[in-house]
C-alpha cells in the first residue's frame, strides 16, 4: 500500500470513551453505630480510582466513674459494690483509611483509628463504677462498603475496638 499512499499526508486520531475516565468523586455521609449501642457521626472522602476517607462517630454522652470493677461487681481490692440499676454507655470513634471505586456502583473501604467505649453502673451510693470488661480503649478497625444509586451512597459496615467491642455501622449520604 506504499504506492497508493506516495505522496499523501497520512492524520491520526485518538479518541478516548468517557467510560474509561474516572473522574475524582466527593463523599459526604452521615453514619450511625446501630448495634449493640447507639452512635451518629460523619465520614467524609475523596476518590479516583483509589481514595481516602475520614470518620468520626460519638453518642455524645460524657460518662466519668468514681471506682473500678469487673461486671460481677467485684472490684481490684476483692470488695463488692452494690449497684443502683443506673447505666452510662459511651462512645467515640475517630478512623481513617483507604476507599477504592471497585465499580460503578461499588466503593469498599477499610480503615484504622482510636475507639473508646465505656461501660459505667451507678452504685446504691450514688457513685459511678467503669466496667472494666464491658469497657475498653485502643486501636480501632473497620471495613465495609458503599453502594451509589446515582448520587445517592447506602453504606453497611463493622468496627471494632481493641478487638473487644464490635459494632455494626450504616450510613446514608451523598457522592457527586
Amino acid at each position: 500500500d506504499r504506492e497508493r499512499l506516495a505522496g499523501k499526508s497520512l492524520d491520526f486520531k485518538i479518541v478516548v470513551s468517557g467510560k474509561d475516565i474516572v473522574r475524582p468523586e466527593t463523599l459526604i455521609m452521615a453514619t450511625a453505630g446501630v448495634f449493640p449501642q447507639t452512635s451518629f457521626g460523619v465520614m467524609i472522602g475523596r476518590v479516583n480510582k483509589v481514595g481516602w476517607y475520614l470518620k468520626a462517630r460519638s453518642d455524645f454522652n460524657s460518662g466519668g466513674s468514681d471506682i473500678s470493677c469487673n461486671s460481677k461487681g467485684i472490684m481490684e481490692n476483692g470488695e463488692y459494690i452494690w449497684t443502683g440499676g443506673g447505666e452510662q454507655l459511651t462512645r467515640l470513634v475517630v478512623s481513617g483509611g483507604c476507599l477504592l471505586h471497585a465499580s460503578r456502583w461499588l466503593y469498599p473501604y477499610a480503615g484504622v483509628g482510636y475507639g473508646t467505649r465505656q461501660c459505667a453502673w451507678e452504685t446504691v451510693g450514688g457513685n459511678w463504677a467503669n466496667i472494666t470488661d464491658l469497657s475498653c480503649s485502643g486501636i480501632n478497625v473497620e471495613a465495609g462498603a458503599i453502594v451509589k444509586m446515582g448520587k445517592l451512597a447506602l453504606s453497611a459496615g463493622f468496627s471494632s475496638t481493641a478487638f473487644s467491642y464490635s459494632e455494626l455501622e450504616l450510613g446514608l449520604g451523598l457522592i457527586f
